[in-house]
């Protein structure tokens, strides 16, 4: 049987056709099976035929059970620009892994209803990103060091999501979820990160090299929230400094300097600014956009009051 062993995809041809126009029970990928894009230049010449065949041999699996339930549960993509994983409906207990690509056209991974228990990887490619109009739920989300990679969902939920050191890179999971989200960025500039209501903390970790240039801004920070840095080095002295200062740079520049191993938190009516230095003297910060006079600070974890 002919199959599409030329773009580097273990599927017979005939099966997908056939499941395309009019799917059976069993006959588009069994659980089993590693679909595996490779790195073929011919891929690129049937990308949008063949996501549409995909899309419609899951739109059609998916909606028996409401779910992505036995289609794709494997998905490994190669090297080229612009690679994409849509559902019609939802996204459960996949992994999805996609190459490591230079340039501006980004991977992405999009549900037309949830994701959840999944595990979803780039690389280093530029805009790069995932989104569901439904919930994004215990979920791995990791990316590389792209500019502009993102993951929009309608609410979260015990997620762990890490962002590279590209700049521009957002997370909006917007609506009341039941939290317990993990959000890493790291050192790009102009970062990102928005949150609903949420009934159990979320964590917010940000990068060492940060400063009041390069830095994330966290939108929906709420008490009982934790603030941590990459490796967990948060400096594990907490210093409070109210201050009227209505930027993070120009709170930065009234520290003066700074003292291995604290952390200073500065609150205006509005913004809290977290500056650390570790122990090795390495430096970094975050802003967030509510006011938190109250924090403490223990283990290298600041928790947010």
């Amino acid at each position: 049987m002919a199959t599409l062993a030329t773009l580097g995809l273990a599927i017979p041809l005939g099966t997908l056709l056939i499941e395309a126009a009019q799917p059976t029970r069993n006959a588009f990928l069994p659980p089993e099976t590693l679909a595996s894009l490779g790195n073929s230049a011919a891929y690129a010449g049937v990308a949008a035929t063949l996501a549409i065949l995909l899309a419609a041999a899951l739109a059609t699996r998916a909606g028996r059970s409401g779910r992505l339930r036995h289609a794709l549960d494997a998905i490994t993509l190669g090297k080229g620009a612009g690679d994409h994983v849509d559902a019609f409906a939802s996204i459960n207990s996949s992994t999805i892994t996609f190459g490591d690509v230079a340039g501006n056209t980004g991977d992405n991974v999009l549900a037309l209803g949830s994701i959840s228990g999944s595990e979803i990887a780039f690389g280093n490619g530029a805009g790069d990103n995932v989104v569901a109009l439904a919930s994004i739920s215990g979920d791995t989300i990791t990316f590389g060091n792209g500019n502009n990679d993102s993951v929009t969902g309608s609410d979260g939920g015990s997620d762990k999501i890490t962002l590279g050191n590209g700049s521009s890179d957002a997370v909006s999971l917007t609506g009341p979820s039941p939290g317990g989200d993990y959000v890493a960025t790291g050192t790009g500039a102009s970062d990102m990160v928005t949150v609903g209501s949420h009934t159990n903390p979320d964590t917010f970790v940000f990068g060492l090299g940060t400063n009041g240039t390069n830095y994330t801004t966290v939108n929906g920070a709420a008490a009982g929230d934790a603030v941590e840095v990459l490796g967990g080095q948060l400096g594990n002295t907490l210093v409070k400094e109210s201050t009227t200062d209505t930027t993070l740079a120009s709170f930065i520049s009234s520290l003066g300097h700074l003292t291995k191993g604290d952390t200073y938190v500065g609150s205006n009516a509005s913004d809290t600014f977290v500056v650390t230095e570790t122990a090795s003297g390495q430096t970094g910060a975050v802003e967030l956009t509510e006011a938190f006079h109250n924090s403490v600070l223990a283990n290298h974890i600041l928790h947010l009051a």
